[in-house]
């Protein structure tokens, strides 16, 4: 459907464990993870970057960092309105 937008990810990590957070929260998880030691490896094994270039900014990039959660076991719901 045309105009769904995002309300909230629920992120269930390899244990079962669940939280649900708004997209903003999302985000700032994204850029939290890239940063991380087993990003990096994994980043590096796989020549995939967590960082791109958007018009002279450097940005997350949210799609190689979902693929990171989702190799590790974790499961990514997104709730749309």
């Amino acid at each position: 459907m045309k105009g769904e937008q995002i309300m909230a990810i629920e992120l269930i990590n390899p244990s079962g464990e669940r939280k649900v957070m708004a997209p903003d929260e999302y985000v700032e998880l994204l850029n939290k993870y890239v940063k991380t030691k087993l990003f990096k490896e994994w980043s590096d094994r796989r020549n995939i970057a967590g960082l791109i270039k958007l018009g002279g900014e450097v940005r997350v990039s949210g799609s190689a960092v979902e693929m990171f959660l989702r190799e590790s076991g974790y499961k990514i719901d997104m709730k749309k309105e």
